[in-house]
C-alpha cells in the first residue's frame, strides 16, 4: 500500500501544497509590471483607477484548496507522516501569498459575515 497509494497521496501533496500558492503569487508580478507600464497612458481617471485597481479576490475557491488539502492530510498523515511537514509548507506558503496577493495584487474581497468561516470549521471538526 505504502509503494503504490502512498507514493500517489505523497506526490498529490507535493504539487498541491506549491502550484496553488505559487499561482497565486504569480499574479502580483504581472500587475506591477502592467501598472508601471501603463500607468503614463491611461487618459482618464478611471482608466487609471481601473488599472490599479487588480483582479478579483476570490476567497471560496482559496477556502476549497484549504480545505482540500487539510482533509488530505488528516485522513493519510496516520499512516504517511511527511504529510505533515508538506501541510506546514502548504499552510504557511498560503498564508504569505493570500497575504501578498490582498495587499498588492487583487481588489479588495467582498465582506462576507462570520457564516462561511464558521461553516469551514464545522467541516474541519468533521475532517478530524
Amino acid at each position: 500500500w505504502f509503494v503504490a497509494v502512498g507514493n500517489l497521496v505523497v506526490n498529490q501533496s507535493v504539487s498541491a501544497a506549491i502550484v496553488p500558492n505559487l499561482a497565486i503569487l504569480a499574479k502580483w508580478p504581472k500587475v506591477f509590471t502592467m501598472q508601471s507600464l501603463l500607468q503614463h497612458r491611461q487618459l482618464t481617471q478611471r482608466k487609471m483607477n481601473k488599472l490599479f485597481e487588480g483582479d478579483d479576490y476570490l476567497l471560496s475557491k482559496r477556502y476549497g484548496a484549504l480545505l482540500n488539502i487539510l482533509f488530505v492530510i488528516l485522513t493519510y498523515a496516520s499512516g504517511l507522516p511527511i504529510l505533515y511537514f508538506f501541510g506546514i509548507i502548504f499552510f504557511s506558503t498560503a498564508y504569505w501569498c493570500d497575504k501578498i496577493a490582498i495587499l498588492r495584487a487583487c481588489k479588495k474581497p467582498a465582506q462576507y459575515d462570520e457564516k462561511l468561516a464558521m461553516y469551514c470549521t464545522t467541516m474541519m471538526s468533521v475532517g478530524l
